[in-house]
């Protein structure tokens, strides 16, 4: 691993990366935190941006599914009224959307 593309700080050896194996940490954070609703939340989306670039395009791509399907998901239950919210309350959702700018292309 290029040990030049690492976050500022974090020890890495050629196995394991700054992110674990294949950046798997980066992937476990923001799954645990999806659907949570508490001050992890906030603390993931102000992490994720600043860690984006130094992770690997693979598992950016998967992160940004997974976000993406979590969005889904959470707007589906609330057209339909659910009262179980997969994204949780409303600021929580919005943080979650607010990542999405990291792989959507702005609206020029």
């Amino acid at each position: 691993m290029d040990n030049d593309n690492k976050p500022a700080g974090l020890g890495c050896n050629e196995e394991l990366g700054a992110w674990g194996r294949d950046d798997l940490m980066a992937l476990a954070a923001v799954r645990y935190c999806l659907g949570r609703m508490s001050y992890i939340v906030g603390d993931c989306c102000e992490w994720l941006p600043r860690v984006w670039p130094h992770i690997k395009p693979s598992m950016r791509t998967i992160i940004a599914r997974d976000i993406d399907e979590a969005i889904r998901r959470d707007s589906e239950a609330r057209a339909r009224g659910d009262e179980h919210l997969p994204l949780g309350m409303d600021f929580d959702r919005a943080e979650w959307v607010r990542m999405q700018r990291l792989w959507q292309a702005p609206n020029v």
